[in-house]
């Protein structure tokens, strides 16, 4: 597999990462928030639409090859002392390949 490289979320990601959302069988582990699957795809655009309008948070795509492999928030930022809580997922198909560890070390 190519290297990963982060890009910044764009509304283009959102029908795969929803598909990943439908497609993930343990949702509880990936959160310590209540995770509760949308509706429907508009639902689902609607919330990160305004999501990616925050200016307090950061939303990032991996791609490997073109590949969308992965996503990264990054928030809570605290401009004191220049830091911010992160998170990040990969679909169940890219983990345990150590594509976790690649895409977070410019971190």
């Amino acid at each position: 597999m190519s290297p990963c490289c982060l890009v910044p979320l764009t509304p283009e990601h959102l029908p795969e990462l929803y598909r990943w959302v439908l497609e993930e069988k343990h949702h509880e582990f990936f959160s310590c928030r209540p995770v509760l699957t949308p509706a429907s795809f508009q639902e689902y655009r609607g919330k990160w639409l305004s999501l990616l309008e925050d200016k307090n948070a950061r939303h990032f795509v991996f791609l490997s090859g073109g590949e969308l492999i992965g996503k990264i928030d990054l928030f809570d930022y605290n401009p004191r002392n220049r830091s911010a809580e992160f998170g990040y997922y990969l679909p169940e198909q890219d983990r345990s390949r150590g594509l976790g560890a690649s895409c977070c070390a410019p971190f």
